[in-house]
């Protein structure tokens, strides 16, 4: 599934694409877009809100065309796809299911590329995807591997393609004359089994019976989250950093009991690992020469400042504590810290390496408001950019580009 978070390459919305499973008695709703997961969140509320079962893929190309779909089959595989992700090669997929797409290359170089992709992953479930238009050798490939066929087309709408033409259009920056309607094919909306079945026979009834296998094998969802669980040996080695540079302050009474203070709020929420990581970060900037600063809210913790994180002592601005860290805020707190642009690098590569498979890539997306929606749409259409903004800005700047549906003649 190609969804409105793959940045053109497809346009189904996680709700309208619940709905139409729903109709067809499927309970999974998965969602593999190309080289990002930025759906996996909207997929997950909507799968959570229709008590269906959420199945979070991401499809990697490869050589040739070709491409893998990857599916975690627990929170091992799940860890093994971020961790593949941020390092741009296949890392320990043992615990996750791959799906092998053969694009544009033939029998033999789909051969090698299975082979080389199987040397480094021996014990991961492969399964060789079945499309429309693939080739008459796909069974020969599936018996050569001892892998079965799954139904593997990819859905880039529903309902209405024009949907597609346009996202492909705005996001591609084509003018949307210059796409071919033609080229939004049929196939890559939602095929009915009778149609697969006469196209593929046997092998398409297989294919859609090992789908729903597959389906039922992954046994992952994020609600058991990796929560930073209390451990007394952290909180020890917390306490005994704050109480060292107590000692070499100097502290007044004032600052001791407002870093004991902290210590105990810390210690009863499970912080203190999330505190000492940044310490080591900033210990690592500091050794090797690298300017960093804090900023946020995070200046509110004396414990931060003590530990050299923050430069700004909270007791003299007579910032609360509580602003950064409270009972009311389950959620671990923001210790946002600035790096000097040009050595970055050096962090990220120290922090990798010594955190290892602990570590992943974070970050925050903007979406597209109903000004920006307008706008865009209007450009792939080829108004001009003085028009465009002309109907754009009779728009309210916080309204939502679902406020548009229905409006207008075109």
């Amino acid at each position: 599934v190609h969804s409105i978070f793959s940045r053109g390459n497809g346009a189904v919305s996680p709700s309208v694409l619940a709905d139409r499973l729903a109709e067809r008695n499927i309970n999974h709703l998965a969602v593999s877009d190309l080289f990002t997961v930025i759906g996996w969140e909207a997929f997950r509320k909507t799968a959570t809100q229709k008590s269906m079962v959420f199945m979070p893929g991401l499809e990697i190309k490869i050589k040739n065309g070709d491409s893998v779909v990857i599916y975690p089959k627990n929170r091992e595989g799940y860890a093994a796809i971020v961790s593949s992700f941020n390092r741009k090669k296949f890392v320990g997929l043992h615990d996750c299911i791959l799906i092998y797409l053969s694009g544009q290359t033939d029998k033999n170089s789909a051969i090698r590329n299975i082979g080389h992709l199987m040397n480094h992953q021996e014990d991961c479930d492969l399964y060789i995807g079945l499309e429309w238009n693939s080739s008459s050798w796909i069974q020969a490939l599936c018996t050569h591997f001892q892998s079965p066929p799954v139904w593997a087309q990819s859905v880039k709408w529903i309902d209405n393609p024009e949907k597609y033409r346009v996202a492909y259009a705005v996001f591609k920056h084509y003018p949307i004359q210059d796409i071919n309607p033609s080229g939004v094919a049929v196939k890559n909306g939602l095929i009915h089994e009778s149609g697969i079945i006469k196209r593929w026979n046997t092998l398409g009834r297989q294919a859609m019976q090992n789908s729903f296998a597959l389906a039922e094998q992954v046994d992952f969802d994020f609600s058991e989250p990796n929560q930073n669980r209390p451990n007394p040996t952290d909180n020890q080695r917390l306490a005994k950093r704050v109480e060292t540079a107590l000692r070499e302050k100097h502290s007044n009474d004032r600052e001791q009991r407002r870093a004991y203070l902290e210590l105990a709020r810390i210690k009863e929420m499970g912080f203190a690992n999330y505190f000492l990581i940044a310490a080591e970060i900033a210990d690592f900037c500091k050794k090797n020469g690298i300017y960093f600063n804090t900023r946020g809210s995070g200046a509110s913790s004396y414990i931060l400042y003590l530990m050299g994180i923050s430069k700004v002592n909270p007791l003299k601005y007579n910032l609360l504590f509580e602003r950064f860290v409270n009972r009311m805020r389950e959620a671990l707190p923001d210790i946002d810290i600035d790096i000097e642009s040009s050595r970055r690098p050096e962090v990220l590569k120290w922090v990798f390496g010594h955190y290892r498979t602990r570590t992943a890539f974070i970050s925050t997306h903007k979406y597209f408001g109903a000004r920006s929606a307008l706008y865009e749409v209007l450009r792939a259409y080829g108004h001009s950019p003085e028009d465009a903004h002309k109907y754009s800005k009779g728009l309210s700047p916080f309204s939502k580009p679902a406020e548009l549906m229905g409006k207008g003649n075109g």
